[in-house]
């Protein structure tokens, strides 16, 4: 795997970058977090503009052609900015259609990538934790239709969504791994109830409630009651780009605490040139450099064609990604001292995001276990 940016990726990031350091400085980030929504549709629509919604769409389905990398390219510059989107979500979604949409399916990411339609993953359930594969939503034929009914929780971006892609039991028991069916569902239509809620670093999630909701059989997304394998690639693609979501949370915490040392003054020294100080920042930078290098791992490990191990690669970069920002980020708010407290500065804003992407999709527990049983 060639780790030197090309052309068009280095195109990608300066893009990327420059919009969001025109647009999304931190005073102007912490007004839009306040806002309902938590983002602005006018940042969507110059994503679409930019390209960047396309970007990791496959060429013959309208895209870039870029895939995961260049998804990852930009979750890494959302995360150098904290940007709060449904990015990742709709990374997601798009990943899930081109794989195993029909052509129908397939018109809809035109749309998505234009900026004019955006969908949510409600698969996960109360009592399910972080497991696929624990599905008590059902699905029952009614004629050549489906009737849905059940309960699911953390729908990331869920109140903002036009489309949910909603995991039922169309055949088999609650926890079976066959069985699982993905439908396409209209937040709008009669018996959805979504109940957003806001999210520890800023961003928006949602409780969706599923009752008598009637969908046509050209919803389904796949073959009927083999939906989980589909699922589980889909996430482990949305996992791969919130490391490097993480990563670049990372790498701005590291380098906006040492330029922080450089000038910060006590006891009449400046603080980077005590010894203790620069020892602890040398391990704050190895630990960006191995996770920097883990995410390299995951982004090999989604060319695999055994799923087990691109579960194996994707879930052992995750646990030590978390297991690394949330050192590294601890670290930045530790050595800026009382300021590193203030919710004017950036540096515990980091943390904030980095927590919130180790409980999305798998926590880095539940990855150390997924990692260990492939």
């Amino acid at each position: 795997m060639n780790f030197e940016l090309d052309e068009t990726q280095t195109l990608i990031r300066n893009s990327v970058a420059r919009f969001l350091n025109d647009a999304y400085a931190f005073p102007e980030r912490q007004q839009i977090v306040a806002t309902e929504s938590g983002y602005l549709e006018e940042h969507w629509q110059q994503f679409a503009e930019l390209g960047l919604l396309a970007a990791s769409v496959p060429e013959e389905l309208g895209g870039l052609g870029g895939g995961t990398e260049a998804a990852a390219i930009i979750a890494e510059q959302l995360g150098r900015h904290l940007m709060v989107s449904p990015y990742v979500p709709n990374v997601l979604a798009l990943s899930l259609l081109a794989e195993a949409g029909n052509e129908n399916q397939h018109a809809l990411l035109a749309e998505a990538t234009a900026g004019q339609h955006k969908f949510a993953l409600a698969a996960l359930e109360p009592e399910a934790r972080y497991r696929l594969a624990d599905v008590q939503c059902h699905a029952e034929h009614i004629g050549s239709d489906y009737r849905l009914a059940g309960h699911k929780t953390a729908v990331h971006f869920g109140s903002v969504a036009d489309t949910l892609i909603v995991t039922a039991r169309t055949q088999a028991t609650r926890y079976d791994h066959h069985g699982i069916t993905l439908f396409l569902v209209q937040a709008s239509q009669a018996g959805v109830d979504v109940q957003p809620f806001r999210t520890h670093d800023g961003g928006t999630s949602a409780e969706v409630r599923l009752d008598g909701v009637v969908v046509a059989n050209e919803a389904v997304v796949g073959l009927p009651g083999n939906g989980l394998a589909d699922l589980e690639q889909a996430v482990d693609i949305a996992n791969t780009v919130m490391c490097a979501e993480a990563v670049g949370a990372m790498w701005a915490s590291y380098e906006q605490t040492l330029d922080y040392l450089k000038v910060r003054s006590q006891f009449g020294a400046i603080l980077g040139s005590m010894q203790a100080l620069q020892h602890r920042m040398v391990n704050v930078y190895m630990q960006c450099e191995l996770a920097q290098s883990m995410l390299y791992s995951a982004l090999a490990g989604l060319q695999e064609q055994d799923s087990v191990a691109r579960a194996q690669a994707v879930s052992g970069a995750k646990y030590q990604i978390m297991q690394a920002a949330q050192t590294v980020t601890r670290e930045g708010i530790q050595l800026h001292g009382g300021m590193g407290m203030m919710r004017e500065l950036p540096i515990g804003h980091y943390l904030k995001r980095v927590t919130m992407i180790n409980t999305t999709y798998g926590d880095a527990e539940f990855h150390l276990e997924r990692a260990a049983a492939a």
